[in-house]
């Protein structure tokens, strides 16, 4: 096409885009193919120099299209499940400490919420509350640590979890005595938090 006399070379170029966008895009795609780790570190650079202009746009992205935000983190998630879950699981056990407090004082702070959330999985489990503190009495009475020995602040764990065999919950011979120090130690070293 014969360009014809345009205002500004800003109008020109931009008729000129659009005229050749396929080919302008190949060229594009094949340099960033051949210079991969130049690209790479100008994104950085310029994701640096800008970070707070383009997070500005990205909130505000995320207003103007929630369906959209939503369905792309949910597909993410979908095609990243195992790699989130190891990530979250090592997360967990570096910052256990801060987990372990996070939760006491959430606790505290939401009674409410704790006790919902406690009712539900009892009840998916067919476990009655007075059940478990009745079975959590047994396993304490008179019993010292089982790693330790130490008879201070002593809780009931389970030797195969509730919600892997929910009907052994109740059952004496599924519990020991372990004091709060030692049944954190077992489930931070078992991939869980206490």
């Amino acid at each position: 096409m014969a360009y014809k006399h345009f205002k500004t070379q800003k109008e020109y170029d931009a008729q000129r885009y659009k005229d050749n966008r396929e080919k302008f895009l190949a060229i594009s795609r094949q340099y960033k193919r051949d210079h991969i780790e130049e690209t790479k570190a100008y994104q950085r650079q310029y994701h640096k120099d800008h970070s707070e202009e383009l997070a500005i746009k990205q909130k505000q992205y995320h207003k103007d299209h929630p369906e959209r935000y939503a369905t792309h983190n949910h597909n993410w998630y979908m095609k990243n499940k195992d790699k989130k879950a190891l990530y979250n699981k090592k997360y967990r056990k570096e910052n256990s400490e801060y987990f372990t407090t996070y939760k006491k004082q959430y606790t505290k702070d939401h009674p409410e919420v704790s006790l919902k959330s406690q009712r539900k999985l009892r009840a998916r489990l067919g476990i009655s509350m007075y059940g478990l503190m009745a079975w959590t009495k047994v396993i304490r009475k008179g019993k010292n640590c089982s790693y330790c020995g130490s008879d201070k602040d002593l809780h009931s764990h389970h030797l195969i979890p509730k919600s892997k065999q929910p009907g052994l919950a109740l059952n004496e011979n599924n519990g020991i005595p372990l004091c709060a120090t030692c049944h954190k130690e077992h489930h931070v070293l078992n991939g869980a938090t206490a």
